[in-house]
């Protein structure tokens, strides 16, 4: 049996519903996502103008402290690419789909980093930010030996 594909909009958490707004479509996720044992991991790609760069990690970080102590949330990093200068990844790891969409950012809204964000993106974002979602059915932490000399 074929199943309708569930569209998910999903640029740094914080910005869910934002990325309807300015018209940026994520990824296509089938929808045995709902599964309560699927570990979900969101990532986003955000290329950001160098004179909003000062104001975009200020942010990122003020959000990120709020997002890692809600119930579900795994981790949330920001990464920027070593080889494309003020493009930025996110990186969120969540327990459950539950927990990532039931994220309660209209709480976090009014914190005024979080209105900030919600209001500024648009205009930070260099190029199209694109994001995807991921269901994980398993996660293994792996440590890798240290190399020897």
């Amino acid at each position: 049996m074929k199943y309708p594909l569930l569209l998910v909009i999903s640029v740094c958490g914080a910005a869910l519903r934002l990325c309807a707004a300015a018209g940026q479509v994520g990824h296509l996720l089938h929808p045995e996502a709902h599964a309560e044992t699927t570990l979900l991991v969101s990532t986003a790609r955000l290329p950001i103008k160098p004179e909003s760069r000062p104001v975009f990690l200020a942010t990122e970080a003020a959000l990120a402290v709020p997002t890692r102590q809600e119930a579900g949330c795994l981790s949330y990093t920001v990464y920027e690419d070593p080889s494309a200068l003020n493009t930025f990844f996110t990186v969120e790891e969540w327990a459950t789909r539950a927990a990532w969409e039931c994220f309660p950012w209209e709480a976090h809204g009014k914190h005024s980093d979080a209105a900030a964000y919600q209001q500024l993106l648009p205009g930070w974002l260099a190029g199209l930010a694109t994001s995807q979602l991921y269901q994980v059915s398993r996660r293994q932490v792996v440590i890798t030996p240290p190399a020897t000399h």
